[in-house]
């Protein structure tokens, strides 16, 4: 009878000693992996708040600019073209 999978398993376990099947160490290579994702994540970090930075101003810019324009055209606009408030001479 062939010994079954589970008992040469085991067996080879057992035997070595840096070798232990039930518990999981991780290898410098894991380690070197698991470093250089989180100095990537730290980047990306540093990347977003530069983005989060150049977003808010662009937008402050924007409405600075918008506000500019608007105040611009009020006064630099035709009185001659603006209604009168009572409408008298509107209909007459």
């Amino acid at each position: 009878m062939a010994p079954s999978k589970l008992s040469v398993f085991l067996a080879l376990s057992a035997a070595s000693p840096s070798c232990d099947a039930f518990a999981f160490t991780p290898s410098n290579r894991l380690q070197q992996q698991q470093k250089v994702v989180q100095l990537s994540a730290l980047k990306q970090d540093d990347k977003n708040d530069v983005d989060d930075v150049l977003r808010k101003v662009a937008g402050g810019a924007a409405a600075f600019m918008t506000g500019m324009g608007i105040m611009a055209q009020v006064a630099l606009a035709d009185p001659s073209t603006i209604a009168p408030i009572d409408g008298g001479e509107l209909f007459s």
